[in-house]
């Protein structure tokens, strides 16, 4: 962080509490100049911002959850250029972005672990493979009945599981399968 080494700030002096309310973004060219937010100044203490802009950031269903923002020391009384604008509200899609698939991977590893325990919990020989052939869900007895140690059966590897006098015409129609589309 540069300038200001704060991360948050109390409500009562916070522009962030007032940019969070705005449709798009929150320009203060001169927070001495602007009555809304005068008394920041005369708080005193470690922050002491004359400029801000702030980027609301939005969910997917338009609430408001936070804003992004740059601030200065200096009052910038010409406020933001075009370009600073386009950035600043690329910055705030960027972060949502970032949260965003912070969410849905969450969401995702959770999913993860909930098939694997169920695929686990069950009594049978179970397993779900990809087209290349990449073993993503063999359960404990499907390395139990086949012998086959954990992840030595990915790529073609799983055709070793296979009885000997069925590998070669088996891995034949395997591989006409990916190249066709036909089921295998």
């Amino acid at each position: 962080m540069v300038g200001f080494h704060v991360r948050e700030t109390p409500l009562d002096v916070s522009f962030c509490a007032a940019a969070i309310h705005c449709p798009d973004l929150l320009v203060i060219p001169d927070v001495g100049k602007d009555h809304r937010f005068r008394h920041i100044l005369s708080a005193g203490g470690e922050i002491q911002p004359h400029f801000y802009a702030g980027a609301v950031l939005r969910t997917e269903d338009g609430l408001p959850l936070a804003t992004l923002c740059v601030a200065d020391s200096k009052a910038r009384p010409e406020g933001l250029t075009q370009g600073q604008i386009r950035a600043l509200r690329a910055l705030a899609r960027a972060v949502m972005r970032e949260l965003n698939l912070r969410r849905d991977n969450t969401v995702l590893v959770q999913r993860e672990k909930e098939l694997t325990a169920t695929i686990d919990a069950m009594p049978h020989m179970t397993w779900v493979a990809s087209a290349d052939g990449t073993q993503e869900h063999p359960n404990r007895h499907y390395y139990e009945f086949t012998g086959a140690a954990p992840g030595s059966i990915n790529g073609e590897g799983w055709n070793t599981v296979a009885h000997p006098d069925d590998r070669e015409q088996t891995l034949a129609r395997w591989r006409h399968s990916l190249e066709t589309g036909e089921e295998y």
